[in-house]
């Protein structure tokens, strides 16, 4: 049984190109990605379905159906780092109403030719600033909210 997968070494990207439309795999793989840096941590990824349900007439049980399915919100909090390219992208998406779309890299496996990667689409709010004590480090939280579930391409 193979190890499960720790984040260390893990990267976050953007494509710092708007991308209006559900992706396919092959649509996200063809995008072009700036990695974010210095990632603290990443909220967790996660499609919830509504529950709609009905009951009838001399019926015993609620009948129910998955309704509309919300990739609900997260948030990635990065180090600040002047420098990083891929920061900038994030607070120029930020200023936007427009989707974005993000790819985790998990760095899972070295040995092999690819990794395990999630790719997901939403909208990047402005940041929060984490300051603290004197020795605390400065760092931005981005909430996102999805718009797209996650796809995930597993390792080969």
């Amino acid at each position: 049984m193979a190890n499960v997968p720790i984040l260390k070494g893990a990267t976050f990207s953007i494509c710092a190109t708007a991308q209006a439309d559900e992706l396919n795999q092959a649509e996200f793989e063809a995008l072009t990605y700036v990695d974010c840096g210095k990632i603290v941590e990443h909220g967790n990824l996660e499609v919830t379905e509504n529950d709609v349900s009905q009951g009838y007439w001399g019926g015993g049980f609620l009948q129910h159906q998955k309704g509309q399915k919300d990739g609900g919100t997260t948030s990635v909090t990065i180090g600040y780092d002047p420098d990083s390219t891929g920061a900038d992208e994030l607070d120029t998406a930020a200023d936007t109403d427009l989707n974005y779309a993000f790819k985790i890299d998990i760095g899972d496996n070295p040995g092999g030719t690819t990794n395990t990667i999630l790719y997901y689409r939403g909208l990047i709010a402005l940041p929060s600033y984490q300051l603290g004590n004197n020795e605390a480090f400065l760092n931005k939280t981005f909430a996102m909210m999805l718009n797209q579930g996650v796809i995930q391409v597993d390792p080969t």
